[in-house]
């Protein structure tokens, strides 16, 4: 079975004031206009594509905040928007997209801290929040991700001790938190 796709021909007519005019796309599950040189802010609409799993939006131009009505894609399993220059805080509404299992967020310059609801994402695999200007500490929570495979949040201005929590996760591959300033407390793995 393939998925309904919409890529580069279709980007200029999908992004920005045609999402409400184009009731016909509430059915396409694949979003992915990367590396296209698109710019502007992410319209509310898109929030509408309520089939949507996959939505990639990284290597483009696109600027502001993320709008609250993406919370409504409940089905989403990949979130791509590296590469862009969203700012302002990463939104805790990421907490309720249980479904995700890749959410990836670097090189762009949002703001504030780590939302804890972030270990609400009970599928996550992969946490990419690197090359941001994210400040304060790691949560705790993020030790309650079991499934977590590789956490990436190099190149931001974290402070305080990593969370013993993040050494007990099994699954956990890849950890990435260079350039930050960041201190270790002993760990004792068992």
């Amino acid at each position: 079975m393939s998925l309904p796709v919409i890529g580069p021909s279709l980007a200029q007519s999908v992004i920005g004031l045609v999402f409400p005019a184009v009731p016909a796309m509430e059915e396409v599950s694949v979003l992915d206009l990367s590396g296209m040189g698109l710019e502007g802010t992410i319209a509310p609409h898109l929030g509408n594509l309520s089939f949507l799993v996959s939505l990639n939006l990284s290597g483009n131009n696109f600027h502001g905040y993320l709008p609250k009505e993406l919370a409504k894609l409940r089905r989403l399993k990949l979130i791509d928007l590296s590469y862009n220059a969203f700012n302002g805080e990463i939104p805790s509404w990421f907490g309720a997209l249980h479904k995700v299992k890749y959410l990836i967020l670097s090189n762009n310059t949002f703001t504030g801290t780590i939302p804890p609801t972030l270990a609400n994402m009970s599928n996550l695999e992969t946490l990419d929040l690197g090359y941001n200007l994210i400040q304060g500490e790691i949560p705790y929570e993020i030790g309650d991700l079991q499934k977590l495979k590789m956490f990436r949040a190099r190149d931001n201005q974290l402070f305080g001790s990593i969370p013993s929590s993040i050494f007990n996760l099994s699954s956990l591959k890849l950890i990435s938190l260079a350039n930050n300033n960041l201190s270790v407390q002993e760990v004792i793995l068992v």
